[in-house]
């Protein structure tokens, strides 16, 4: 497993330049919600020294107590060689957060002026190789008022190649960001 650090740095770079409220978390030593907990205590009994996880084993019986808050992604290569973001599965409460993505590509569902900020974070667990979490306001779907906890790691698929990624998350209804980021802070620093 290759862990690129600056992937990291250049994600929070470019989201503050992108004007995003986030922070990022690479230690993951406690959570908003325990189900991101779990989520990453099962990502890291899949995993082997020096080998990410399978997308295989990240079926809906083996993730049935978080289920409901997963997203299993892909990247896609197209004709011309680029790479594209598609929803593999959706869950009920990630779809009722960021919409119903299942079997679409992300740049079809996401506003445009945001879809770089998921394709910085997709690219940087990509790099990372490993998981992390991202705190932030879900701005681009109109939720000004609300924050998401997300934990974003990266899988193989069948033939060994790191481009599968579940994402977990944690919605917020309501929750104030200063408040978040406040308490939120004094635990990263």
């Amino acid at each position: 497993m290759v862990c690129d650090n600056y992937a990291i740095k250049n994600l929070s770079e470019a989201l503050t330049v992108e004007g995003a409220l986030f922070l990022i978390d690479t230690q993951m030593t406690r959570f908003r919600s325990p189900l991101l907990a779990e989520a990453l205590a099962f990502w890291t009994r899949k995993a082997k020294p020096d080998l990410l996880p399978s997308r295989r084993e990240f079926t809906p019986p083996n993730m049935r107590t978080f289920l409901s808050k997963v997203a299993l992604f892909e990247f896609v290569k197209q004709q011309d060689g680029a790479f594209r973001i598609r929803a593999r599965l959706t869950g009920p409460e990630f779809s009722r957060v960021f919409s119903e993505m299942s079997r679409k590509y992300v740049d079809e569902v996401v506003p445009q002026n945001f879809y770089r900020r998921w394709v910085l974070m997709f690219d940087a667990a990509h790099a990372y190789g490993r998981p992390f979490r991202v705190v932030f306001v879900p701005a681009a779907f109109g939720r000004e008022h609300s924050v998401v906890e997300l934990l974003l790691a990266p899988l193989v698929d069948e033939a060994g190649e790191q481009n599968q990624f579940v994402v977990t998350l944690n919605f917020e209804f309501g929750a104030s960001w200063s408040a978040v980021y406040a308490e939120e802070a004094k635990h990263l620093i």
